[in-house]
């Protein structure tokens, strides 16, 4: 019976993390998809001597 338990009690905590991961990811993929794109200045051309 204690070996029944401790299975359980694993398979819970890998099912609370797994929902932990998951949470993480959509939040931060809707945090990145809010910003605005980030402007890039176009590369000035190189000059000779400097």
């Amino acid at each position: 019976m204690r070996r029944s338990k401790e299975i359980i009690f694993l398979f819970i905590l890998l099912l609370c993390a797994m929902a932990f991961v998951l949470w993480y990811v959509i939040d931060r993929r809707a945090k990145l998809r809010a910003q605005p794109p980030a402007v890039t200045a176009p590369n000035a051309p190189m000059t000779p001597g400097k």
